[in-house]
């Protein structure tokens, strides 16, 4: 069924790597370690080419939506942190079909989306997974004024993007934690991506929905509850940076250029909390406190060197391989 190959870039923080190959040995899938040369002189080279000749290299990169779920390229992007590389980003919003199809042909260079890149890697796309930045989805359990914990779910309705497949996955498994059957207690409504999930909540069409800020900060501002950061309870790889076996062996010096970049990003949030506020305000367009509630919310969800630990990831790898019907042990 598969065999998926792990690396480190060597002596670079931030550049495990994922790559998933399907076969035909019925074997399973195995993860294995392996050192990746990342040639630096061609990143060395890009950047002095940059600041002899003024001209950024064009990259585009897909996003799933402009929540703070994809704060660390927004901010890499608005920082101009990219651009201190000798990149020039473009961060394009799309969905994750959408995405697939445009990494494959080579027509986008990169995406954050790091579910979308596993799941097509799965079905056979030759993607990789370079870095991890949030190591669990950017989200809240957002709920209205009629439910104080989370077992008073029970009866209502929950608001997600679609049925079947990791959008219906990772609720069920939350909920599960908190010792509710989702399949039986909960009554399920699919209303779309996170704007719609939270204009559903504020219509009274449901009662509970899992969102990012700052919709999430906005319901909460309007009288809604906000019960869980979902980093409390689940740890999986949800944005980073994923490509094309074919990008990996033409740009290896970009994709470190990107590395560094988004790494930077990360570090901002983590150790310029005043400066951070700031950016979520003015780019979000909240207020000062709706913006520290957000950063608050947001804060503790990134890795600063792009890696996740070793367990998460074999946990990841066994509950997507169930959704696909792998169902033969992951050996490390």
């Amino acid at each position: 069924l598969g065999e998926l190959v792990a690396g480190k870039a060597r002596g670079r923080p931030g550049a495990d790597a994922i790559t998933l190959h399907l076969n035909n040995t019925g074997s399973g899938i195995v993860l294995r370690f392996i050192n990746i040369n990342v040639i630096f002189l061609v990143s060395v080279l890009l950047q002095a080419t940059f600041a002899t000749t003024g001209v950024a290299a064009r990259v585009r990169v897909t996003i799933t939506s402009h929540s703070l779920s994809f704060v660390v390229p927004i901010l890499a992007q608005q920082k101009g942190l990219y651009r201190d590389e000798g990149l020039e980003v473009e961060l394009i919003r799309a969905r994750s079909e959408v995405t697939v199809v445009a990494l494959k042909s080579g027509e986008i260079d990169y995406t954050a989306s790091l579910g979308t890149a596993f799941r097509a890697a799965l079905r056979g796309f030759p993607f990789k997974v370079v870095s991890v930045s949030a190591t669990a989805p950017v989200q809240q359990l957002v709920v209205d004024s009629s439910i104080s914990k989370i077992t008073d779910l029970r009866g209502k309705i929950l608001g997600i993007e679609q049925p079947g497949g990791s959008a219906w996955y990772l609720p069920k498994k939350v909920l599960k934690h908190f010792g509710l059957d989702a399949e039986k207690e909960i009554r399920v409504l699919s209303v779309g991506n996170s704007g719609d999930r939270y204009a559903s909540l504020l219509s009274g069409k449901i009662h509970a929905a899992f969102i990012p800020p700052p919709f999430s900060v906005q319901a909460e501002a309007r009288g809604f509850r906000i019960l869980l950061n979902l980093h409390q309870v689940i740890q999986q790889p949800f944005v980073g940076l994923a490509t094309s076996l074919n990008k990996i062996q033409q740009s290896r010096g970009q994709i470190d250029a990107m590395l560094r970049a988004q790494n930077r990003a990360v570090l901002f949030i983590q150790r310029r909390p005043t400066e951070m506020v700031e950016f979520i305000s003015s780019y979000y367009k909240l207020d000062h406190g709706m913006a520290l509630r957000s950063y608050e919310l947001i804060k503790d969800y990134f890795s600063p060197d792009g890696r996740m630990p070793r367990k998460d990831w074999e946990a990841y790898l066994l509950e997507e391989g169930s959704l696909v019907g792998l169902d033969k042990p992951i050996a490390l």
